[in-house]
């Protein structure tokens, strides 16, 4: 019968989900890259410092290697999660990932495929507190790929040193191609600063950048803060592009506050059609799980002043 080989094993392995520190490791020294991202694939606890050690230098070894060696980098990446996953402290090996570019040719010229593993290293490190940590964010928050940035927003608070608001701020005011990167912005300064970041979130989300508004009404909706819902409430009816009101009234479902609930729910009542319908479509998606929410969009149907508008909220309940 003829031998298993260690990819055979790792797909074994993985059927099963099973673990064989013996056949990771073999898998791990492999020259092909789709086994060593299968064998990092299987690392799911911490591992011993013998896997651990063969982790950073399949790692090592694939980063000086040609980038057809690990096309699109995703044995790298693997071995980044296994990394993740497994708390591990290796600022060093974090950094070399971290820095990491692999321009890989395209149709029309070429790409750099190391973004993920950009932002995957930058959240390895930071569990490291590192003390250059800051530094390293600083950078990837000018990367030339938006995920890498919107990473580098999202991590700030937790890399826990002094001068993280400064930084989102002077991003903030710099601005941003990605809105999803101005959002991750605002939410990292409100967890950072609290009440006292919500001064700077409220002038993007009242200033003349449509973009800056929606991620500071997506940075409002995300922290949770009570104060918060008062702004977005004053900020639906603030513009009249298209889309803005829906996106406002969707930030405060995201808030997950009574408050802003309750308020949602009185303007699904109290104002004109065209209102009362972007209310519902904000609503509609976390009504059918929140009972009390669904319950009280219930009752509001009594002062429902129009047989359209009552069939709106009956829709939105999915009794129609």
């Amino acid at each position: 019968m003829a031998r298993m080989t260690t990819e055979a094993r790792l797909d074994a392995l993985a059927a099963e989900g099973g673990f064989d520190e013996a056949v990771v490791r073999r898998g791990l020294k492999s020259r092909r890259w789709v086994v060593v991202m299968k064998a990092a694939q299987r690392v799911h606890d911490p591992p011993s410092r013998a896997l651990e050690a063969d982790l950073a230098e399949a790692f090592g070894r694939l980063l000086e290697a040609e980038p057809k060696a690990d096309a699109g980098c995703h044995a790298k990446l693997a071995i980044m999660r296994a990394f993740e996953r497994g708390d591990c402290l290796l600022p060093e090996v974090f950094l070399r990932g971290l820095r990491h570019t692999q321009w890989e040719p395209v149709w029309g010229g070429r790409e750099d495929t190391a973004g993920p593993l950009r932002a995957v290293s930058a959240a390895c490190l930071v569990r490291t507190r590192d003390p250059r940590v800051l530094d390293e964010l600083a950078i990837l928050l000018a990367d030339h790929l938006p995920e890498p940035r919107r990473q580098a927003a999202a991590l700030i608070p937790a890399a826990g040193v002094p001068g993280g608001a400064a930084l989102l701020k002077l991003k903030l005011l710099h601005g941003d191609t990605h809105p999803e990167v101005l959002s991750a912005c605002c939410a990292s300064l409100l967890a950072l600063d609290g009440e006292d970041g919500l001064g700077f979130v409220e002038r993007l989300l009242f200033g003349e950048a449509l973009e800056a508004a929606e991620a500071a009404a997506t940075g409002l909706g995300e922290s949770r803060l009570p104060s918060a819902a008062p702004l977005l409430d004053r900020a639906w009816g603030h513009r009249v592009e298209p889309g803005w009101r829906r996106h406002v009234f969707t930030c405060m479902v995201l808030l997950r506050l009574e408050t802003a609930h309750a308020r949602l729910v009185a303007l699904l009542v109290g104002e004109d059609d065209a209102v009362a319908a972007d209310v519902a479509a904000a609503l509609a998606p976390v009504v059918a799980h929140d009972p009390r929410l669904r319950g009280r969009a219930r009752e509001a149907l009594g002062a429902v002043p129009s047989r359209a508008r009552r069939h709106l909220v009956l829709e939105l309940l999915g009794e129609a």
